[in-house]
């Protein structure tokens, strides 16, 4: 049986379909020993934005994770320009004020060594105050332009680190509007 729908990510829904954006459901880990639960994707562009509630927020995020073929070409760049990389795409994910960022790993010297990053924003929801859906559709579209700028900037490195970054919720590919377990 599926987990219930959150109300807070069914007004979410709502909100990101009055703007016109696609939505599905997913049910998932976020790692192998999290409990299972739902999450909704709001598609911006090529970009699956997720969104899950956190206590009596929402949780607006991206998560990428860099593929094998990208961190060898990044591994494959000169010192000088790994450290410029590194910089740059540690400017873009500050690029927005109210978007936090997570980089895996934790302690990243250089950009070579990158696995996977987050960016979010968190929140507060409100159903009387009209200004929460646009604070909710303007997190939508802050994460993703982050989350672009740096796939812009690692697409320098070559060819296989380019396009929007991978799904990070760690789920089967299935067709978009079936829950699963």
């Amino acid at each position: 049986m599926p987990e219930p729908r959150p109300p807070k990510l069914v007004l979410a829904e709502q909100w990101a379909r009055s703007a016109g954006k696609p939505t599905d459901w997913l049910e998932g880990r976020f790692s192998p020993s999290s409990p299972v639960e739902v999450v909704l994707v709001v598609y911006q562009g090529p970009i699956s934005v997720y969104v899950r509630v956190q206590e009596e927020a929402l949780r607006v995020f991206v998560q990428a994770n860099l593929p094998e073929e990208a961190r060898e070409a990044l591994r494959n760049l000169s010192d000088e320009l790994k450290t410029k990389l590194t910089f740059l795409v540690r400017q873009a994910l500050l690029s927005e004020a109210r978007v936090a960022y997570q980089v895996a790993p934790v302690d990243l010297k250089s950009i070579e060594h990158l696995e996977k990053f987050t960016v979010e924003e968190i929140l507060m929801v409100s159903e009387e105050d009209t200004s929460t859906m646009n604070r909710f559709l303007d997190a939508i579209v802050e994460v993703t332009v982050v989350a672009m700028r740096v796939g812009q900037l690692l697409s320098t490195a070559g060819p296989q680190s380019g396009g929007p970054p991978e799904r990070g919720f760690d789920v089967p590919k299935q067709p978009p509007g079936e829950m699963y377990r």
